[in-house]
């Protein structure tokens, strides 16, 4: 695992907030189905692009998500020990980890795609959630920026 702290089911205010504020807004990549179509099936229920799950990113990580909620309520049964690593490995070794600045922005490290399925439906997301003491990367070149700029002005 990435971090000494076991995932948890995160707030739905903080991933609504998080996604809100996430100083980084091009991180989506060609699986996301709204970028690529203009319509993201997990919150539309569309099935009007006909695409079975095996095609359809969100879909399959959604119901990883579902299986992996299941697995730490104990509720899942399954005997297939690889699947059981790969969704221990996805989840847990690669957990989403959320990282909140003074500045008010955020920075997700790996997992944007679970919380936006989770900001979009019932099924939870485990993360770990830091808050830091500092400003994000955006906010110290805005404040290098300024500095600069008053430096011109007074010389």
């Amino acid at each position: 695992m990435s971090s000494n702290y076991q995932p948890e089911v995160l707030d739905k205010e903080v991933i609504r907030k998080s996604l809100q504020r996430y100083y980084i807004r091009n991180a989506f990549d060609k699986d996301c189905t709204q970028l690529e179509s203009g319509v993201c099936l997990i919150a539309e229920g569309d099935n009007s692009l006909d695409l079975s799950l095996e095609e359809n990113y969100c879909w399959q990580l959604q119901e990883l998500m579902r299986d992996y909620h299941q697995y730490r309520q104990q509720l899942l049964m399954t005997e297939d020990k690889e699947y059981l690593e790969q969704l221990l490995e996805v989840f847990e070794e690669e957990a989403i980890e959320i990282l909140e600045f003074d500045c008010g922005h955020f920075d997700i490290k790996d997992g944007l795609h679970r919380l936006c399925i989770a900001s979009k439906s019932e099924v939870p997301a485990y993360a770990v959630y830091k808050s830091k003491e500092r400003y994000c990367p955006k906010c110290k070149d805005l404040k290098r920026r300024s500095e600069l700029l008053e430096k011109r002005q007074f010389s």
